[in-house]
């Protein structure tokens, strides 16, 4: 039906005060980006890190007023089915769409508002008829030719007109009402002829009026079925109530659908004005501020996947936005979160659409011509919805306007090969194909060879990549060196026999970042000979242990390999059990088995130990009876442990095939309740085999009061690997680090020494006061400042300036060095205290210092109870170091032994100070940095 035949009329809705009562959640961090869909389409994708949790917000940015642009419904081909919006999108010649209008997920029904295209109604209820619309208080979108997007609780008549007065009501338009007393109208967009329809309605039977060019055509007899014309649409009417409207409907009859747009009852336009209608839900904002009469909300006080549409303080500018939720990791939105995002991004009115399962929005990718989905619907697949909102260009493809360049990596080696993507637009941001013919490559700054997008450098420096079509040209940076040293990935590989397993091998160049590999171009060697490998395939045929060493332009780097299971069960104790022995006067105690409380099998060992008033140490042992061997390939001791908070130490005494007794700490502090896995890393000294002789576990200052504890063993077991292989256990890549130096001189001048401290005070150890005072002499000797790392620090008497972590945020500046401390004891910034994210941000953008210290407990890239807050404080610090060129040092603590990772340029360096497996205070190391000007270096040097 042409648009210029209809009127509609639209009736604001009652308003009634509705609120609800919400703390907002801080916004610590957000991880942006931005690309152009089309020419006044732009996709815009945040990511952004609350107080809370991570709410994943998706916005196309739409300017109404771009005459490349048109915003219109998409809906399935027939009515009341359902197709998904990448479906709906792709079928119809959309850029991008969201999806829209709320329906009845169990029937084939219609979506539950109108729909207007390009001035022309496709589908509406009378709401006079239908208690769906205003009176759910559900509102709809309305775009009028003027590009003004409005929201409100439209309400939408209909009617027949004949000699310009009314006749009687329509109850629908293309919308098959549950009860036909009133008539209602179809057209061809759906239905072909009335087949169904007579079926349907059966029961009453049903009349047919056809309308063509404003005329009655024909009127049809009960039940016959008759084609819809193709220019224009059928008046459907009940059998037993045509008598009511036949009068109206005779054939030859002149009539009109009188239809206008009014707000307030005030008429304010005529449908043909309006470049779309679709429907939706509760409004949320109007004016910029909180909407506070009824609104139909779903779930409006919990967290939940979101759809919305806003139009904001810029003329013609409207925003259809998704924000994901019901997944891991992300959040969702309640009312209030919507009203502070909204608000956020200068939203003057909004009103929702349809969310949960149903939130999808789709786009184009830059210089692409597939559509793709943007955001992460929350169920296995997408939903099929009823319809949709389509952006669309309404320009042809043009000439080659704009090119992209993209490199498959932004740095690389000398010889490796590197691959380019070229993609084209026109002048509206439209994707133009291109043959590989029409593109030329080439580079400035250093030398190689192309073949097609293919690059192999032969000189290290930056380089300038030009592609050229015609006389368009986009340019790209990339950056050659010779690499440092190499990382594979894992560092351990488990394999069985005769079985193969794929690697990752990469480079490190200089400024410590990482850079796959060619594998191709890598050298293997085995140690030991038992496995091969060839490019990324690890290949094994017998049980064992090898190390594999690679190397590449004179850069090298190991993994240890391990053939066959790479944990050995031992023992669980169910024939041998072991002794009790006390370690002083004021001990006691027995060793037992217990059925009741076990890990595996029938029985673990119980040790109950009593320890009375006493200032001295006190040790309570268990001699096993059948000494537990550890094989020739063994990497550590482990066993389940039951503990009731008693914190005492717990460690094993093993002996080696050369007679050499060995001290293992299983656990600092037996702080735990319930079973706990423990594990011991056996020393590179260690000759093989060994075996366990005792468990023990003691305190070193005593106890005030008697008390009586008990701690059960299980399932102990061995980890196979190679104990001396450096990189394999943890990372040590300051072996290729140009920062890193094997010793460094004593600062002159203005050069400046900072020495840091990994943690001192280990439960267990005891130091003499002239041990303190050898410690205290030589950390003070020379230091500028002293950082301690950890809070469990010994009372030395350290003469120099003494900063130290306290889970909390602090900065000091030192000359030309910022150190700031970050709390993450709880397992990350925001676990801690979120607030500690703007405090970091705000004194790193403000820093004027050429080296950055940063003092947390938990390492990101490993640590972080939150992964991906671990990922975005990485990135945010690789962006940092890129535009700033500043050295940045992460400095961590929390195990047994040192390492050093360089990622992305960062180095997150890991200080273990005086914990070490052994308990021996010669192994305890601290950190050294020395600043020389803009130039810092680093070492590691002995507490004693």
């Amino acid at each position: 039906m042409k648009a210029k035949k209809l009127w509609v009329t639209f009736v604001v809705g009652s308003i009634i005060a509705n609120s609800l009562n919400f703390s907002y959640a801080a916004i610590l961090h957000e991880v942006n980006q931005t690309q152009q869909v089309t020419s006044g389409a732009t996709h815009i994708s945040k990511e952004i890190l609350t107080s809370e949790g991570w709410q994943d917000v998706n916005i196309l940015q739409i300017d109404l007023s771009n005459p490349n642009i048109l915003l219109k419904p998409i809906s399935p081909e027939v009515l009341g089915e359902r197709n998904n919006i990448l479906n709906l999108a792709t079928s119809q010649g959309a850029v991008a769409a969201v999806n829209a209008d709320y329906f009845d997920m169990s029937s084939k029904t219609p979506a539950f508002g109108p729909t207007v295209s390009e001035g022309t109604m496709e589908q509406a209820y009378n709401n006079d008829y239908n208690t769906l619309g205003p009176a759910k208080y559900m509102g709809t979108l309305v775009v009028d030719e003027e590009g003004n997007a409005l929201m409100d609780y439209y309400s939408v008549k209909m009617w027949v007109e004949v000699n310009g007065e009314k006749a009687f009501d329509l109850s629908s338009y293309n919308k098959l009402p549950s009860s036909i007393r009133t008539p209602f109208v179809i057209d061809r967009t759906y239905y072909n002829d009335n087949q169904a329809l007579v079926n349907k309605y059966q029961g009453v039977g049903l009349y047919t009026i056809l309308v063509e060019e404003d005329t009655v055509s024909y009127v049809s007899t009960l039940n016959e079925v008759v084609n819809i014309p193709k220019e224009g649409y059928a008046i459907l009417v009940s059998g037993d109530k045509f008598d009511l409207y036949s009068s109206y409907l005779e054939e030859g009859e002149a009539i009109q659908l009188a239809q206008v747009v009014a707000l307030n009852n005030e008429v304010i336009d005529h449908i043909e004005n309006l470049q779309m209608t679709i429907g939706g839900g509760g409004l949320i904002l109007k004016n910029g501020l909180t909407y506070q009469g009824e609104a139909h909300k779903v779930s409006a006080n919990s967290r939940e996947p979101r759809t919305i549409v806003a139009n904001t303080y810029k003329e013609n500018e409207i925003l259809l936005i998704t924000i994901d939720g019901r997944l891991k990791n992300t959040l969702g939105a309640h009312h209030q979160d919507l009203i502070q995002l909204l608000q956020g991004l200068g939203v003057k009115d909004a009103m929702y659409l349809d969310g949960g399962g149903s939130t999808t929005l789709v786009a184009r990718n830059e210089g692409e011509t597939n559509l793709t989905i943007q955001n992460s619907p929350s169920g296995v697949n997408q939903r099929n919805v009823a319809n949709g909102i389509g952006v669309f260009s309404t320009q042809p493809t043009g000439e080659v306007a704009n090119l992209k360049l993209e490199a498959s990596t932004e740095r690389t080696f000398v010889g490796e090969r590197m691959t380019f993507k070229v993609k084209a637009t026109d002048e509206n941001g439209n994707p133009v194909a291109l043959n590989q013919k029409e593109v030329s490559l080439s580079i400035a700054g250093i030398t190689g060879d192309f073949n097609g997008f293919t690059f192999s450098p032969k000189t290290t420096g930056t380089g300038l990549v030009v592609a050229t079509v015609g006389d368009v040209t986009a340019t790209t940076e990339i950056k050659v060196a010779t690499p440092k040293g190499l990382i594979m990935e894992p560092a351990t590989l488990q394999l069985d026999e005769n079985t193969t397993k794929q690697v990752q091998v990469y480079g490190v160049d200089s400024e410590g970042y990482k850079i796959p590999m060619t594998t191709d171009q890598i050298t293997w060697v085995s140690k030991k000979g038992k496995v091969k490998a060839a490019g990324t395939t690890v290949a094994a045929t017998t049980t064992g242990i090898d190390t594999l060493e690679a190397s590449y332009q004179g850069a090298k780097g190991t993994m240890s390999v391990v053939v066959g299971p790479s944990v050995v069960a031992l023992d669980s104790f169910e024939t041998s059990l072991g002794k009790w022995v006390a370690g002083g006067k004021t001990v006691a105690g027995k060793v037992e088995a217990s059925k009741d409380v076990k890990y595996h099998g029938n029985q673990s060992i119980k040790m109950t130990y009593t320890f009375d008033k006493d200032s001295n140490k006190q040790v309570a042992y268990t001699v096993f009876e059948k000494p537990i061997v550890l094989e020739e390939d063994a990497k550590s001791l482990n066993m389940w442990v039951y503990a009731n908070g008693q914190n005492d130490t717990l460690k094993v005494q093993v002996e080696d095939a050369a007679g050499k007794v060995h001290y293992l700490k299983l656990a600092d502090s037996l702080n735990h309740t319930g079973w706990k896995y423990l594990s011991a890393a056996l020393p590179s000294d260690m000759v093989m085999p060994a075996k366990v002789t005792k468990l023990y576990a003691y305190t070193t200052t005593g106890s005030s009061e008697k008390r009586t504890s008990a701690l059960y063993i299980d399932h102990v077991s061995m980890t196979r690997g190679e104990r001396q292989v450096e990189g394999t256990s943890g990372r040590h890549d300051y072996v290729f680090d140009s920062l890193y130096k094997p010793t460094l001189q004593a600062p002159t001048g203005n050069q400046m020494a900072i020495k840091v401290l990994g943690p001192t005070a280990i439960s267990g150890m005891v130091h003499s006061e002239e041990t303190l005072g050898k410690m205290a002499k030589n950390v003070s000797k020379d230091a500028t400042m002293v950082i301690q790392a950890s809070q469990n620090n010994l009372p030395l008497n350290l003469s120099s300036q003494v900063v130290t972590y306290k889970n909390a945020f602090d900065k000091v500046t030192q000359g030309n060095l910022e150190v700031l401390f970050v709390g993450t004891d709880q397992g990350g910034i925001r676990a801690t205290s979120g607030a500690q994210w703007n405090q970091l941000k705000e004194s790193l953008e403000t820093s004027t210092s050429k080296h950055v210290i940063l003092v947390m407990s938990k390492n990101p890239t490993t640590q972080f109870s939150d992964a991906r807050e671990g990922k975005a404080l990485h990135d945010y610090l690789k962006d940092y170091k890129q535009k700033t060129g500043k050295n940045v040092f992460v400095i961590t603590t929390g195990s047994t032994s040192k390492e050093v990772r360089l990622e992305d340029g960062i180095r997150y360096i890991r200080v273990n100070g005086l914990a070490t497996s052994t308990d021996q205070v010669t192994g305890g190391e601290y950190l050294l940095f020395k600043v020389v000007g803009d130039d810092i270096y680093y070492t590691f040097e002995s507490m004693l």
